[in-house]
Parts: C-alpha cells; sequence; structure tokens
C-alpha cells in the first residue's frame, strides 16, 4: 500500500506512506469527518527539502508511526546536512475524536547541526483554516529531553 489510514468512529486520516496529505492526490488524502474533509494538506520539511522515508507503518487502525530521515542538503560550496544526520519520528493516534501527532527529532551526527523542520498545514476553507490554526496553536507543545527536540500538536474534531 502506498497510503497510510487511522481511524476512531467517523474521524479518520488518510496520508500517503510518509505522513503527508498532498493536495490532488488520487486518494484524497485527508482528515475527514462526516463524510467532510477538514485537513487537505499536512507536510514536512527539512531545509526546505521532502525528507527520505526510512520506515511507515498503522498495523493499529487507530495510530501510525512514520520514521524518516534528512536527505544529503548542500548548497554550492558548503555541506549544509549529511544525508541520514536527523531522524525524524512522526506518531500519531487519534483518541475520543482528537487526532494526535509528535513530531521527534533526534540528531544522530557527532556535532551540532542547525537545520529548519517546517511543517505545513492546509484546511479546506478558511474558516475551518482559523479554526484549525486557533487549535494549533493553543495545542502545540515544544520540549528537549535528553538531547532530542519534540514538537507535539493535535487536532480536535469539528463538530
Amino acid at each position: 500500500m502506498d497510503y497510510r489510514v487511522i481511524k476512531e468512529n467517523d474521524l479518520f486520516l488518510l496520508t500517503d506512506q510518509m505522513g503527508n496529505i498532498t493536495k490532488n492526490h488520487q486518494y484524497g488524502l485527508g482528515l475527514y469527518t462526516k463524510d467532510t474533509r477538514f485537513l487537505s494538506g499536512l507536510n514536512i520539511k527539512i531545509n526546505g527539502e521532502d525528507p527520505i522515508l526510512l520506515a511507515s507503518d498503522a498495523d493499529e487502525n487507530y495510530m501510525a508511526t512514520i520514521r524518516l530521515t534528512n536527505p544529503h542538503i548542500k548548497n554550492e560550496e558548503n555541506l549544509i546536512l549529511w544525508r541520514e544526520s536527523i531522524e525524524i519520528l512522526r506518531e500519531r493516534f487519534i483518541y475520543d475524536g482528537v487526532l494526535y501527532e509528535t513530531i521527534k527529532l533526534k540528531n544522530y551526527f557527532p556535532k551540532r547541526v542547525d537545520f529548519t523542520i517546517t511543517v505545513h498545514i492546509q484546511g479546506e476553507n478558511k474558516s475551518v483554516l482559523r479554526s484549525m490554526c486557533r487549535l494549533l496553536i493553543s495545542a502545540c507543545f515544544f520540549y528537549v529531553e535528553k538531547k532530542k527536540f519534540y514538537l507535539k500538536f493535535y487536532f480536535n474534531k469539528f463538530n
């Protein structure tokens, strides 16, 4: 399968193997409830590049784990980020009508590295997107634990 589905009752998330929701995908990727798509775009970039898929599974119908890493990133003169320096672990589950996602970043390079992680979110319409942004801002947690960086956020079911 080249897609991942997690579901609880009438709330389900359909993504590609990397956990992304890309617009105009043949499977109509997104976050749905009651036959309505509320989330039509969700993707992660590292220094503006798509990560490389290492592993992806959604063996349990309500949770998924996606393991990614960075590509080799350089500019004309310098190496910016050596391939497979950063592990990006996306863990998500649905519980009680809420989609939760945690993004964990781990540096495997022997030295400190600087990089940018971008999470792009797109809703189906402006009012839904505004509601999602309010939820995301109020539900976004950043923390560092044992030299790992974590980003947690969740989407509440729209009623």
